[in-house]
C-alpha cells in the first residue's frame, strides 16, 4: 500500500486505541489491523528510485501457513503507532510527498493552517488535477487521430500554488 494510505490507516487505529468517543458506536469496534513491514526497496517509477517503505495489512493473520512463514522469515509486524511514526518520518523526509489531506477531517498537520493556506493547498490540488485531466484528454485525442495525422505537443507546465504557467507566458520576449 502507499505510504499515505498506511499513514491514514495507522493514524485511525492509533486514535481508535485511545478509545475516542467517535469510535465507540454501539457494539461496533474498529478491528486492529496487523501491519507487516518488509523494509525499503527501490521501485521503478516511484520517487525517482528512492527506497520506498513496503508496508501491508495482513488479511489472513490466523492462517497457520502464513504465520509459520512469517516466523521463518522473521517478518516484522509493527504496531499502528510504529507504522504511523515511520510513515510520518518518511513523508516528512521527501519534498514530493505531503501528509494526506481529506477535506472535513482534521489531521494535526493541517489543523494549524490558516484559511488562506488551506485555500492555497486546495487550489494547488485542483490545478494539478486540471493539468492531469487535460493531458489525459490530449493523449486520447492524439490516439484517436492515428499515426498519419498531425498531433499536438505537450509543453512543460510549472505549478506554483495553484497558478498554471505555460512556457509561452514566462518567455521574456
Amino acid at each position: 500500500m502507499s505510504v499515505e494510505l498506511a499513514y491514514v490507516i495507522a493514524a485511525e487505529q492509533v486514535r481508535a486505541s485511545e478509545r475516542r468517543q467517535i469510535y465507540n458506536l454501539g457494539t461496533f469496534v474498529l478491528p486492529d489491523f496487523m501491519f507487516k513491514y518488509e523494509g525499503r526497496h527501490s521501485l521503478k517509477g516511484v520517487l525517482g528510485g528512492v527506497p520506498y517503505p513496503i508496508i501491508w495489512v495482513d488479511l489472513a493473520p490466523e492462517d497457520p501457513v502464513f504465520r509459520a512463514e512469517d516466523n521463518v522469515l522473521r517478518t516484522p509486524a509493527p504496531t499502528a503507532a510504529e507504522v504511523l511514526a515511520l510513515t510520518k518520518a518518511f513523508i516528512d523526509s521527501q519534498s514530493f510527498l505531503s501528509p494526506p489531506y481529506i477535506e472535513g477531517c482534521v489531521f494535526s498537520e493541517y489543523s494549524s493552517l490558516s484559511a488562506t493556506d488551506s485555500a492555497l493547498l486546495l487550489d494547488r490540488y485542483e490545478s494539478i488535477n486540471t493539468v492531469r485531466e487535460s493531458l489525459v484528454i490530449e493523449k486520447d485525442v492524439e490516439a484517436a487521430q492515428g499515426p498519419n495525422e498531425p498531433t499536438g505537443s505537450v509543453s512543460v507546465i510549472q505549478l506554483d500554488f495553484g497558478q498554471v504557467v505555460t512556457p509561452a507566458e514566462t518567455d521574456p520576449q
